[in-house]
């Protein structure tokens, strides 16, 4: 009993004490229940370790890591050299509409037996060589020139030149198909190209963003451990004069080894997550280079959900790929039904031959002509052509439905990742807030302590729920700066800010 009233003497005590200097804001002991003095100590609190990690290391901003990051990324030089590829094929397809020229030259033996001549054989040795040129033009004509000429060791000899014109009037051009199925697959790698590239990015920023918040943390953890050692210290002195009673010392030991635990724990955390982002800069892992942390997460930012689920639309990849393989099924199913009509084609040819057969024979041969040829596709063929268009026609449908169950998919996914952002940013706002009482009640328990008003176990509580509140601000600042680059990964697209459709 005399032990109570003790306690309560020595708190009147202290209450006056206080109630004596609150006429002096600058002394007041109790300043800590300001909230700029709370917001200040967030702010401020791992600065001094943050400097003296740092020191006079080199420092890389933001800004300059990505752009580093993004010069040497293995995967965007893969992604470029594959979209050049890509514009290799489209080439092919355009090279077609080149004429190709060849020269061909055949030397053989032969005999012959000129029965109008002579009943006698001539044997000799007969070169053949001929030149051709083939042209296939964009509206469907196909040019043909050549110029033949065989000559043998006995006399003989033929010159031959000819042209031949030839336009389809029916079915589509082949060659017309493959370069807008090429164009398509050109498209489709450009959006594959930008996806890697915001793929990559998103993938940086989470390293970034892992390492400040692996290294934060480690920091706060060992201020922690430090102020457990300091307390773990005293309280064996309190111990050894008989002040504190075992099981006070007991928990003093209990915390400070978990603290222990927690520390090495939190360090190869920080020493991975280091390890992950030197990795995408392409630096050595004993790098001295440091990262400053972040000022702040980002507020403010409105997201439109019908902007978002356009965007996710026009740039997603599995959408693109869904629409590409719609339109080029669209394209080989009408290739195909045309294929079905009757091949009707007009052309006009002319050639003129010089043949000497011997040394007293010449004869000169010139010929024209023009028509129309019909080819009536039957049996196989239209089997074939039918079955294709059949095929491609459950294609159209197949990417149709794809394509609107990914509407759906994306409709509420903009809708959950709105719903995460939001509550990110709400559970950020609060572990603010948390911090600012775990502040005023970590200083408080202090003062209480050093008055003997609370136990070991109330100071430990206060100091542990102080820190693992600095722990918590820090995770949610980092998770809700990752949320963001999430959504400007998936929805590319700048948000609007407060008031600019006012200003419109």
């Amino acid at each position: 009993m005399k032990r109570f009233w003790i306690c309560i003497l020595v708190s009147l005590t202290a209450v006056c004490a206080i109630a004596e200097k609150k006429g002096t804001p600058d002394k007041d002991p109790l300043v800590f229940n300001r909230p700029e003095v709370a917001n200040n100590a967030l702010k401020t609190l791992l600065q001094p370790q943050i400097n003296k990690q740092i020191g006079r290391k080199p420092i890389m901003t933001f800004e300059d890591a990505l752009d580093e990051a993004i010069e040497k990324s293995t995967s965007l030089k893969t992604a470029r050299l594959e979209l050049k590829s890509m514009i290799e094929n489209v080439n092919r397809a355009q090279y077609q509409y080149i004429p190709a020229f060849s020269i061909e030259v055949d030397p053989a033996y032969t005999e012959r037996t000129y029965e109008t001549t002579s009943t006698r054989e001539k044997n000799g040795l007969e070169w053949k060589g001929n030149a051709t040129l083939k042209q296939h033009l964009p509206s469907n004509i196909d040019i043909t020139g050549r110029v033949q000429k065989s000559y043998n060791d006995n006399g003989y000899e033929v010159e031959t030149l000819s042209l031949v014109i030839e336009k389809e009037m029916l079915r589509p051009d082949p060659i017309s198909r493959t370069q807008s199925l090429a164009r398509l697959q050109l498209d489709l790698e450009h959006i594959s190209e930008e996806q890697t590239r915001r793929n990559f990015i998103y993938e940086f920023k989470s390293a970034y963003y892992a390492y400040l918040r692996e290294w934060l943390v480690y920091l706060n953890t060992r201020l922690k451990f430090q102020d457990n050692r300091r307390l773990n210290d005293e309280s064996q002195r309190k111990y050894d004069a008989g002040i504190i009673a075992q099981y006070q010392l007991l928990d003093y030991d209990r915390d400070f080894t978990e603290s222990e635990l927690a520390l090495a724990s939190d360090e190869r955390s920080w020493k991975t997550a280091r390890n992950r982002l030197l990795t995408l800069l392409h630096r050595p892992l004993n790098d001295s280079i440091q990262f400053r942390p972040l000022e702040d997460a980002p507020t403010g930012m409105e997201w439109d959900a019908a902007a978002m689920l356009d965007v996710a639309m026009h740039s997603s990849l599995d959408v693109a790929r869904f629409n590409t393989a719609l339109l080029s099924s669209e394209i080989n199913a009408d290739y195909y039904r045309r294929h079905l009509r009757p091949s009707v084609s007009v052309f006009a040819s002319g050639s003129r031959e010089n043949s000497d057969l011997a040394s007293t024979t010449d004869r000169e041969e010139t010929m024209w002509s023009t028509g129309l040829k019909v080819i009536m596709p039957l049996f196989q063929s239209r089997f074939i052509d039918r079955s294709q268009v059949r095929t491609q026609q459950n294609n159209i449908d197949i990417n149709t439905l794809e394509l609107e169950e990914r509407f759906r998919y994306y409709q509420r996914q903009v809708a959950d990742d709105l719903l995460q952002l939001r509550d990110l940013h709400q559970r950020y706002e609060l572990s603010k807030k948390q911090f600012r009482i775990a502040f005023a009640d970590y200083e408080l328990g202090k003062l209480r302590f050093e008055n003997g008003t609370i136990g070991s176990w109330d100071m430990i509580r206060n100091k542990n729920n102080f820190f693992r509140a600095n722990e918590t601000c820090i995770q949610l600042q980092y998770q809700l700066l990752l949320q963001i680059a999430k959504l400007e990964r998936d929805y590319p697209t700048k948000p609007a800010e407060p008031g600019d459709s006012e200003n419109e």
